[in-house]
């Protein structure tokens, strides 16, 4: 029983992981965009929210 624990564990550990790997890699993309394109396409590119793409631009 607490081996199938540990590897959910490691299972969902490893989800999060990559979910958050995409997400740094979706900024790391809208950053490079930000000189060139403005926000309501950028956030079309990458998917991230106009919002967050308008904090990136400011800091």
């Amino acid at each position: 029983m607490f081996i199938h624990d540990q590897q959910g564990l490691v299972i969902l550990a490893d989800k999060q992981a990559n979910k958050q790997a995409k997400k740094e890699a979706k900024q790391e993309i809208a950053r490079k965009l930000l000189p060139l394109l403005d926000d309501e396409t950028i956030s079309q590119t990458t998917g991230i929210a106009v919002e967050e793409i308008q904090k990136l631009r400011e800091g």
